[in-house]
């Protein structure tokens, strides 16, 4: 009578150990799975990020395309651009003129004790005459660390501007992409 008792006792022992078994089989595979589908959740996100950076880099660049060929189309109905061609010529051949040297040294040193806005506004204008409103953010974002508008870049200029560390900007979102995807 007890060793039918026994092998029951150890059957459904075994049979909790398999079920046991199974069980904790079944729940590293459900992690295993979870994770793996977090993994791709995440590398979907970063691809979005980095299509969305993409699209927002080409509308932008789209729109200062169409600024400048804006620009160019209007010198047709102006002489303004002759006119600031005309000027920086002169101020260029005036410094070969003996005795013209020192004048220009006093003008320019004039202008650097000026306003940042007055420097801003003399660049906006060549810039709306000639175009180049890519240049103007490029130099802008470097002199002013970044600054998103006109009245802030003001704001920011110092004595000399400074260009940035290309190597001390970090991505906010520590985006690591496979190298296959470079």
């Amino acid at each position: 009578m007890q060793i039918p008792l026994i092998g029951s006792v150890i059957g459904k022992s075994i049979d909790y150990f398999k079920e046991r078994g199974i069980a904790k089989t079944a729940e590293k595979q459900a992690k295993i799975r979870y994770a793996s589908q977090v993994a791709d959740n995440n590398f979907q996100l970063k691809i979005a990020y980095i299509k969305g950076l993409i699209e927002k880099t080409q509308r932008a660049d789209n729109a200062d395309i169409d600024y400048d060929l804006q620009a160019q189309i209007n010198k047709k109905f102006t002489i303004a651009d002759e006119i600031l061609v005309t000027v920086f010529i002169v101020i260029f051949i005036a410094g070969f003129i003996p005795g013209m040297a020192d004048y220009i040294m006093a003008g320019w040193q004039a202008h650097s004790q000026a306003p940042p806005f007055f420097h801003i506004t003399m660049t906006i204008i060549v810039v709306s005459t000639f175009g180049g409103i890519r240049i103007l953010k490029l130099i802008l974002t470097s002199v002013t660390g970044g600054a998103s508008s006109l009245f802030n870049a003001a704001k920011k200029i110092k004595s000399k501007p400074q260009l940035p560390d290309l190597n001390s900007i970090s991505d906010p979102f520590n985006i690591k992409l496979p190298k296959d995807l470079l």
